[in-house]
């Protein structure tokens, strides 16, 4: 493995600890707008529990779409990804194929 695989590695990696690491943040700031959101409705409005469970559930709801769409977004670059590595495997290869028929 070479120094510029080895960087391509460590750029993979980075990016799915930065994905998991919105994620979390994305989620927890989901639910807790919607907890303070939802009972400041119920403050206002005299339903006590009725907005604050309405809110986490659209909150909860609001962080697995965030999820899903990030994790689209991740296997589409995936598929882009996996057919150029595929490409630059195969084009190495042809040119070892040729350099060793020169020989």
């Amino acid at each position: 493995m070479n120094k510029k695989d080895k960087k391509d590695h460590w750029i993979i990696y980075v990016r799915y600890f930065s994905f998991a690491l919105s994620f979390g943040v994305t989620m927890i700031l989901a639910i807790l707008l919607g907890l303070f959101g939802g009972r400041w409705l119920d403050r206002q409005l005299s339903t006590e529990p009725l907005f604050m469970l309405l809110g986490i559930f659209f909150g909860i709801a609001a962080g697995f779409y965030r999820l899903w769409s990030e994790l689209s977004i991740l296997q589409q670059e995936g598929r882009l990804n996996k057919k150029t590595i595929t490409k630059k495997i195969n084009k190495r290869n042809e040119i070892q194929k040729n350099d060793t028929e020169q020989e």
